[in-house]
């Protein structure tokens, strides 16, 4: 009975979306054929593009600021568009200032980190990049994907409503979740094919997509090194629903259309050292508005703070909070910093904020240089979940609250761990003037290679301290272990 009921619904549905097909198709600008899309362009370049560009700036830390380099990227990305199957639109190209390494596009806007300009080695690689954003830009990859989303929703819906079995429930949400992430791959490389095509039009050498995916592949082979030695979970795409498919798939199939569109390219541009020059400077890794950590301690000059971190910890910042947590990621510390909103003392804050959560009797001034006070939390949620103890601080510093939950993943390596987390978070103090430089970010430069140098001594003047020889090759393109040559142009970071 209930099959038949199913069926029914389906066949009526299907009756509708014949009409909807013949009312919401539009010609794809670069196929020809015609799709199924419940958007139309106004819609898609501002409902999806526009309005998100504020809220995807901000939650990646914001433009990094470079008049220089975004005006290089910009024209970069404005060569390749003109000769993109939609040179009618206008395309915003934005630096984001973090060092996340990642490129991605949404209807008009394409977006770059400067954690992905730090890997790259040559102008065409950028192209290749860019290119690739924009082939998802040009194809309408988010308005298609969109439109099976909302196809794949619309029939979970009618069979999750079809009875209250919760086999089908589950069942059709698999489906959604497979229909929307099964063209994810098919999309990726259409993107590739569409970034060469581009590359070969406007005068790159196409084949510098290949050396994309390798940076790409193996910095995914150090992601995952880095992970097993800090006994986390990879950050890496993964699963048989992954959004991008394995990157040696992509590599075999973008060969074959670099290698096609090469043969009607003469004397194609790489344009390395020009592209070296535009990044010499940049900043690497965390920024002067996020904060940096140098030999075990984080300084951060914009809010003059800073304070020590336990040898060998880890750390993640992020825009909205810095995380610390030990090699096997069983003890975390996150600081927070907000806006001091009234006029009262640490301890109104804890009270007022967590007051039911309190454990009776640890409410205790900080011995820290600035004024504080700090809490043992009972059943409070923390990174780990909901655990029986954890605690919470609080500093106050002008018109700002540094708030601090440190906690454990077992309830039972608390104890051991609280004189840890209380000796970081009574650290805290402001900068001194002698420790501002120290405060300053990393940054790009550019080195000439004499004869007999290599990675290990490039090491000697450089500022990074875990795994510095692996970065270095890295980003100069030769991980796992290559060296440079005589006379080459190379990338250090001090």
């Amino acid at each position: 009975m209930l099959q038949n009921v199913v069926r029914h619904k389906l066949l009526i549905i299907g009756a509708g979306f014949v009409v909807v097909w013949l009312n919401s198709c539009a010609v794809n600008p670069v196929t020809g054929n015609r799709d199924l899309v419940f958007v139309t362009e106004d819609q898609e370049i501002e409902g999806m593009g526009e309005r998100y560009h504020p809220h995807l700036v901000r939650h990646y830390g914001g433009e990094y600021d470079d008049p220089k380099l975004k005006a290089y990227v910009v024209s970069v990305g404005e060569r390749l568009a003109r000769v993109s199957h939609r040179d009618d639109l206008v395309y915003h190209f934005t630096i984001l200032d973090t060092p996340l390494i990642n490129a991605f596009a949404t209807p008009g806007y394409v977006y770059i980190t400067r954690g992905m300009l730090a890997y790259l080695g040559s102008e065409a690689e950028l192209a290749a990049v860019l290119g690739h954003e924009l082939g998802h830009i040009t194809a309408r990859h988010s308005v298609r994907q969109h439109t099976k989303g909302t196809l794949a929703a619309i029939l979970a819906n009618v069979i999750a409503s079809s009875g209250n079995n919760t086999g089908w429930v589950d069942l059709s949400q698999f489906v959604s979740t497979a229909v929307i992430r099964g063209y994810g791959r098919k999309y990726e490389l259409e993107a590739d094919q569409l970034g060469a095509e581009y590359l070969a039009r406007s005068g790159y050498e196409p084949s510098k997509i290949l050396d994309v995916l390798r940076v790409l592949k193996d910095q995914e082979s150090f992601e995952k090194q880095l992970a097993k030695e800090q006994g986390r979970e990879p950050n890496v795409y993964h699963g048989i629903f992954a959004t991008h498919p394995d990157n040696d798939l992509r590599l075999q199939e973008a060969v074959n259309a670099a290698s096609e569109l090469q043969k009607s390219t003469l004397d194609p541009e790489v344009n390395r050292a020009v592209y070296l020059e535009q990044i010499d400077g940049m900043t690497f890794g965390a920024s002067e508005k996020q904060g940096v950590v140098r030999n075990s301690r984080f300084y951060h000059l914009d809010l003059g703070i800073t304070f020590a971190l336990p040898e060998a910890w880890n750390t993640k910042n992020l825009p909205d909070h810095l995380a610390a947590y030990n090699k096997g990621n069983t003890l975390m510390i996150v600081l927070v910093v907000e806006d001091r909103n009234r006029r009262h003392t640490p301890q109104d804050f804890l009270t007022r904020r967590y007051r039911k959560s309190i454990v009776e009797g640890s409410l205790k001034p900080l011995d820290a240089e600035m004024v504080g006070w700090t809490a043992l939390l009972k059943n409070s949620n923390t990174p780990y979940g909901r655990q029986p103890l954890s605690r919470i601080a609080v500093l106050f510093s002008n018109k700002r609250v540094y708030r601090f939950l440190a906690a454990t993943k077992d309830d039972g390596e608390f104890d051991q761990a609280d004189s840890v987390f209380m000796e970081t978070i009574q650290s805290l103090r402001p900068l001194k003037d002698a420790e501002h430089e120290l405060a300053k970010p990393k940054k790009i430069k550019l080195v000439r290679i004499k004869e007999g140098d290599s990675f290990a001594d490039l090491v000697k003047d450089s500022s990074l301290s875990d795994h510095a020889e692996e970065t270095l090759r890295l980003i100069n393109g030769r991980y796992p272990d290559g060296n440079p040559e005589p006379g080459e142009l190379v990338k250090n970071v001090n």
